[in-house]
């Protein structure tokens, strides 16, 4: 699951959904994106859901208003924006056994995965460069 901001309100209802079913074995990595800390909606619950199925949840918080920005005072977590790199190192690599979902602004679309209503992925885009196909990418 790849999201900013309000992006979260889908991912965070699938979450709560898959990890209360005892029959779903998914695992699932969450990189969700904020200007700042404070901009993190949901931020109690998902740490909480984090530390709660730490083996089928693994949640990365990334923050910043602009790609190069240095780390506020005190956050410890990821600074910057979703990018290829940090998905790359983070996520599951593709398989016939991976989903990704996107959701957010338009600009995050544009990066990850081209535009919202179209089901084709760009070959530019940094899902296509990583190797994930159309089939396994679901724009939200």
């Amino acid at each position: 699951m790849l999201c900013g901001g309000t992006g979260i309100a889908p991912m965070y209802q699938a979450l709560v959904k898959m990890l209360a079913d005892p029959a779903d074995a998914s695992v699932v990595t969450l990189l969700y994106g904020n200007k700042s800390p404070e901009d993190i909606l949901l931020r109690k619950e998902l740490d909480a859901l984090a530390a709660k199925h730490p083996s089928r949840l693994k949640l990365t918080h990334i923050i910043g208003a602009s790609a190069g920005d240095p780390a506020p005072e005190g956050w410890e977590g990821e600074v910057g924006w979703i990018d290829a790199a940090r998905i790359k190192r983070l996520c599951p690599p593709p398989a016939s056994d991976t989903l990704v979902f996107v959701c957010g602004v338009p600009a995050l679309y544009a990066v990850l995965c081209g535009p919202r209503g179209d089901a084709a992925l760009p070959p530019e885009s940094a899902l296509a460069t990583l190797g994930y196909t159309k089939e396994m990418v679901f724009k939200f």
